[in-house]
């Protein structure tokens, strides 16, 4: 039985499952789960597959699992072949610590981006716009992300890991999504994601969505704003 994926474009984490499905060639199933229009996350029938109501999440026979980075792992321990010496999951213990640690740093890096650009907020309870207290530790994040890259040249190695596909989340549409950042101060962030966006796997599941998705979100900040100011 071939392996079910549940998505939707424009959730980042949804994308990081697609791309490590394409980039292990892994055969799957994808199945759309509409969280903008109708809520599909919320209905009877998905809750019973996945009590979260979130995506991305996928069932492979018997075996469900849920959240991006445990489901990314779950995959290369078991597609990954076992012949290649530099592994997205490796199996080294010192080596996959690393990429573990990226993975648990990413998860708050990830917070911080949806906390300041307000995503959720404009999306389900009527909000404008981002929240300009959060700027800082988004900021933060992408110094952070700038020195790591002075050690290595990718996330956790100096080849591509788990690591790099789940942190290119929290950078892919920078430049539309955070125009008032100073891309000037992140040469080698901006050298990586140029790198992650020349992967194959990357491109064909990225492509121009980010694009698409701030024309969404603009559409939807702007009936947010007119809505409220007619309530006043």
């Amino acid at each position: 039985m071939v392996l079910t994926f549940y998505w939707h474009p424009a959730s980042g984490p949804a994308k990081v499952v697609w791309s490590v499905l394409e980039a292990l060639a892994i055969p799957y199933e994808k199945r759309f789960i509409d969280l903008i229009g109708k809520k599909d996350h919320k209905s009877p029938e998905y809750l019973a597959i996945n009590p979260e109501g979130k995506v991305p999440y996928i069932v492979d026979g018997n075996f469900n699992l849920g959240e991006s980075r445990a489901i990314i792992c779950y995959l290369c321990s078991k597609y990954e072949g076992n012949d290649k010496e530099k592994k997205l999951y490796p199996t080294e213990l010192k080596a996959r610590s690393k990429v573990n640690e990226s993975l648990f740093q990413d998860f708050q890096y990830f917070t911080n981006l949806l906390e300041y650009s307000n995503i959720l907020g404009v999306i389900y309870r009527g909000e404008t716009g981002p929240i300009p207290e959060r700027w800082p530790a988004l900021e933060d994040n992408y110094n952070r992300l700038e020195r790591r890259l002075t050690q290595q040249e990718y996330m956790a190695s100096d080849y591509i890991t788990v690591a790099d596909y789940s942190a290119f989340a929290v950078v892919a549409g920078i430049e539309i999504h955070l125009p008032e950042l100073d891309f000037d101060k992140y040469p080698r962030l901006l050298e990586w994601k140029k790198k992650m966006e020349d992967m194959p796997a990357v491109d064909f599941c990225y492509g121009d969505s980010e694009a698409k998705f701030k024309e969404l979100f603009d559409e939807i900040v702007a009936a947010n704003t007119e809505k409220n100011a007619n309530k006043n």
